[in-house]
This record gives C-alpha cells, structure tokens and sequence, in this order.
C-alpha cells in the first residue's frame, strides 16, 4: 500500500475571500422583541449580539435558560430569529 501524501494546506488568501461581508471592527446588537411569537424568550432585550470582522455573527440569549449560537452570516441569524420582522436587530451606535 502506497503512503498518502498529507493534504496541501492552501490559505484563504491563495484562494480569494469567499463569504460574509466583513467589517473592520466587531459590530454589537441587540435583538428586540414586542411580541413574543414563539412563547420562549419573551419581550423587551432578548439577546446580545456580534457581528465579527469576518462576518459571523455570534448571539448569546438572555434568560433562564441563556445560550450562544454561532451563524455564518447576519442574514442566516435573521432567517432564524427575526420571526417575519418580529424580532428587531438594534445596533449598539443606534441605542443611545
């Protein structure tokens, strides 16, 4: 049998940038929910968000049960989260 070679390590950067926008610094939020569609998370600040350099975003929910996901995209998150516009993504520059 024939020793396999390892595999080539080939870096982003030889490849092109494929995915998210990416931002310059971290961008926090907050998800905000008048009505609670799912009965789960409640109103008011349910979460806190990032939106990283690369442009994953990471959200860490509030409450009893407090959990973090990871998305690969703002978009995918709001897919998933922002309940046909019941759920507001508010930036941290546009709070106060």
């Amino acid at each position: 049998m024939a020793k396999q070679k390892p595999p080539t390590q080939i870096s982003s950067a030889q490849l092109g940038y494929v995915g998210p926008p990416r931002t310059p610094e971290p961008r926090l939020f907050t998800l905000e929910r008048d009505q609670d569609i799912t009965g789960v998370s409640g109103t008011g600040t349910v979460a806190d968000g990032v939106v990283w350099p690369d442009g994953t975003v990471s959200i860490r929910w509030r409450g009893e049960r407090p959990s973090t996901v990871f998305w690969e995209s703002l978009e995918d998150a709001e897919a998933v989260h922002g309940h046909g516009g019941a759920t507001r993504f508010v930036w941290a520059e546009e709070c106060c």
